[in-house]
């Protein structure tokens, strides 16, 4: 069991400190699922800062889990590092993830603005209730449909129920 922290607590630091450190919680959810084309796919899917502090993370664990599995071989010091592989794991992964990024800034995933997944169906023309006792439709904030597009026309609009009976067609 000792051996999945080794890969996934640098995994889930490195996660953290990309949304939080890096991209300052600003994330454009369609463009996660955009694969073709979209602004997460850095250089042929992978985010190479990502895998250079992963493999920083895990290599200096790899002595101490294979004294783990077989005892008889002899490491050294080197199975202290694994006994705290969580921790050590977490910090130089983050550590090296949020260096790298700000050494070498992938500037097509640099955005200025939050965009949810609700958020880009208003954008296509899509409304949804502003809330559940009201009549009322929730807008798209003009500003922010400038920031992203460059100017504040607006698709036309049709009704979250409209637009699944269409699909259904």
């Amino acid at each position: 069991m000792g051996s999945y922290s080794v890969v996934l607590a640098p995994m889930g630091a490195i996660l953290a400190a990309d949304y939080t450190l890096v991209k300052h919680a600003k994330i454009d959810v369609p463009e996660l699922y955009n694969k073709p084309h979209g602004i997460y796919r850095y250089s042929r899917g992978i985010n190479w800062r990502s895998a250079v502090a992963l493999v920083c993370a895990i290599g200096p664990n790899l002595p101490g889990m294979i004294n783990a599995i077989n005892p008889a071989i002899n490491i050294g010091g080197a199975k202290y590092i694994y006994a705290i592989a969580d921790i050590f794991g977490m910090v130089v992964g983050a550590s090296v993830h949020v260096m790298l990024s700000y050494m070498f800034p992938d500037a097509t995933s640099e955005i200025d603005y939050n965009l949810s997944a609700e958020e880009a169906l208003l954008l296509r023309g899509a409304t949804v209730p502003n809330d559940e006792n009201t009549d009322e439709e929730k807008r798209f904030p003009e500003e922010v449909v400038r920031k992203v597009f460059g100017s504040s026309t607006m698709p036309e609009r049709q009704s979250l129920s409209a637009a699944s009976d269409d699909q259904g067609k």
